[in-house]
């Protein structure tokens, strides 16, 4: 993917783009630990460099308990740790023209805690602290920020020779500390509400939001007015689990998986936000906890999904606290970095393509965790039946649309005007449109509108939620004494139900009842057997299939020049969480209905998906086999390619 920062720091940090094999070395050390960097040999870390054909590196400033590993002048320096490690290893890695990224945790210091716990961020409970470490959250309202994380910044940037930072641990998190009080009446004339006024709450969280970004801002900033060249970024900011437009302020985007559909659903919602980014598996079976070493080709194939989609690869590792590490993972990231560098010229310049675009907004990602359900099991659905998609955003959809061949909608409740008519007249001049369940019929609180704001697109009326469907909290209620959430669908239709078995389709997942207006029924909504006289199991498990319910479940609809697919049922939250693979067909007949003439479509295994990428006049497929051994317990590796 070509560099696409905007504004004068374009021509700066194109080198950013040419640093495509990374590592990451996690170095958090408890303060009982000794000789801290005691026997780091400039000369023998140059060689395994080397040999692990690095080209960028990245060491730790500060850790999560506060320790710094250079000289700071404001907190607190390793107490197992005589020299400046740090310095060290930027001044051996300049020497040796690989370049170097100062990590910095931001969200978790335990000494800035301990020294200062009016800094310490509460959720209305007293402190918080995080589990993975038992360390506690600061706040960035609080003087932390002024008085600690600022001025670190500053000395790291003007006394140490790195090309950036990683700033990590850079949450969006409610907090009601006395500073966050102030500001928040400060700033909107209200008290900070409480989480059962959800409207309120919504606005807050917001608010939060904001203040996040107005913090990354300033270290962006400062940085910056110290090295232009330098870059900067926040792990987690702007990626799949957090659907946003990145900010101009933030120079690449970075996060972190570790399994095949992970990696493959983030490549293909970050390559299309106009930023260099980069995903960072771990070269360890059960991820950051342990201190194995996977197989090469575990790492070839990660990397291989990445690149394919014009991503940068970045490894996590841990340096040993001696400052050594082991000539064997040298080994093995060499062998697999080889393929990345013999690949990189051919893919290097290359431009993403759209074909089949998945609307994931943020609105409906942050209402509930059904929300991002959804939109793996739409990613995953998709690229098992052998097409190629991109992850599309609020802000990305209007200018890609017109790209794609068919759209698809998996539950995405609030919709804003602006998408609804981009999305009317993509389907009125032609395009194809799957969409499920309350797509435009979510209001900002999570509960349904009267109507779907694309009803006419839809040729069907909104009457409500399924009798039977459980409240998203999953419990029953007085309206649902049964807890039921499950139905079944019948196919009607010829068209749609090649590799189907001819039986009713158990769909797990809420429903909502709808008439239609212009559209046509290809299946009917069926009742579980009995409904009314069991609660949530029927014997040691779900009712079979009973009465026709008198509603439809699937429709097709003409727009203009475009056909729709309307499916009134959680379709692809189902398949995520159930894996019924004839939800997956289900969601490929109705496409094959709607948008018969895609750009690519493959006859493969399920476990080989297809990335398609543009360089010039040259259109180029990717296959990339996604293929892992079984495992009950455990990491999932690929130990050899099939």
């Amino acid at each position: 993917m070509p560099l696409r920062l905007s504004g004068e720091r374009m021509a700066a940090v194109t080198w950013y783009q040419t640093a495509t094999r990374k590592i990451h070395w996690d170095f958090d050390n408890p303060p009982f630990v000794r000789g801290i960097g005691g026997r780091f040999d400039a000369e023998q870390f140059i060689a395994q460099l080397r040999r692990a054909r690095l080209n960028c590196v990245q060491f730790f400033a500060k850790d999560i308990f506060g320790h710094c590993y250079y000289d700071t002048s404001i907190g607190l320096k390793h107490p197992g740790m005589k020299g400046d490690l740090l310095g060290d290893i930027a001044a051996a890695c300049k020497a040796a023209g690989i370049r170097v990224l100062a990590y910095y945790t931001v969200g978790i210091d335990g000494y800035a805690a301990q020294t200062h716990p009016e800094w310490l961020l509460d959720e209305g409970k007293g402190p918080v602290m995080w589990s993975a470490c038992q360390q506690p959250v600061l706040c960035y309202n609080a003087a932390y920020t002024e008085q600690m994380v600022l001025p670190q910044l500053r000395e790291i940037a003007e006394r140490y020779p790195v090309d950036g930072f990683f700033l990590d641990h850079t949450w969006t998190r409610p907090c009601c500390c006395a500073e966050c009080r102030r500001l928040y009446h400060k700033e909107t004339g209200h008290e900070i509400p409480v989480a059962d006024d959800e409207q309120a709450y919504w606005a807050y969280l917001d608010w939060v939001s904001d203040k996040r970004l107005e913090f990354v801002k300033k270290c962006a900033d400062l940085v910056h007015s110290i090295n232009p060249e330098a870059v900067i970024g926040c792990n987690g900011l702007g990626t799949v689990w957090a659907p946003s437009d990145p900010p101009e302020f933030v120079d690449y985007l970075i996060g972190e998986a570790s399994q095949p559909l992970d990696v493959s659903l983030n490549v293909r919602f970050n390559d299309v936000l106009n930023k260099p980014f980069d995903l960072m598996p771990t070269h360890y079976v059960n991820s950051w906890p342990d201190w194995s070493l996977v197989p090469a080709d575990t790492l070839k194939q990660l990397w291989g999904q990445t690149i394919a989609l014009g991503g940068l690869c970045w490894v996590g590792s841990k340096l040993y606290p001696d400052g050594t590490m082991e000539d064997e993972v040298c080994r093995c990231l060499g062998e697999a970095f080889e393929v990345v560098e013999a690949m990189e010229k051919h893919l290097q310049g290359g431009e993403v393509v759209h074909d089949i675009g998945i609307l994931h907004t943020a609105a409906s990602a942050s209402r509930s965790e059904r929300g991002m359900e959804a939109i793996r099991g739409a990613h995953r659905a998709i690229i098992e039946n052998g097409w190629h998609c991109t992850i599309l955003s609020d802000a990305v959809l209007p200018g890609a649309i017109k790209e794609c061949t068919a759209l698809i909608l998996p539950d995405q409740g609030p919709l804003v005007p602006e998408l609804q008519e981009a999305i009317r007249q993509f389907v009125a001049d032609g395009g194809a449109v799957l969409a499920t369940y309350a797509t435009s019929a979510g209001d900002d609180e999570g509960g349904l509108l009267d109507n779907f704001g694309l009803a006419d697109l839809f040729g069907v009326q909104l009457e409500g939620e399924y009798a039977y469907s459980r409240p998203v909290a999953d419990e029953t209620s007085a309206d649902n004494p049964w807890g039921i959430n499950y139905a079944y669908i019948r196919l009607t239709d010829d068209e749609i139900t090649q590799d189907i078995r001819d039986l009713p389709l158990l769909l797990h997942g809420r429903f909502l009842t709808v008439q239609p207006t212009t559209a046509c029924a290809v299946a009917r909504l069926v009742h579980p057997l009995d409904i009314d006289k069991h609660g949530d199991l029927f014997a040691f498990g779900d009712a079979p299939p009973g009465p026709d319910s008198g509603y439809g479940a699937v429709f097709i609809n003409d727009f203009g020049k475009g056909k729709v697919a309307y499916v009134a049922g959680e379709l692809f939250s189902s398949y995520w969480r159930k894996n019924n693979p004839h939800l997956k067909y289900l969601a490929r007949n109705l496409l094959r209905l709607i948008a018969p003439d895609k750009k690519i479509e493959i006859t493969a295994p399920p476990c080989v998906e297809v990335a398609l990428m543009r360089k010039g006049s040259r259109l180029t497929a990717h296959f990339i086999n996604r293929h892992r051994e079984e495992s009950q317990r455990g990491g999932t590796l690929l130990e050899q390619a099939p």
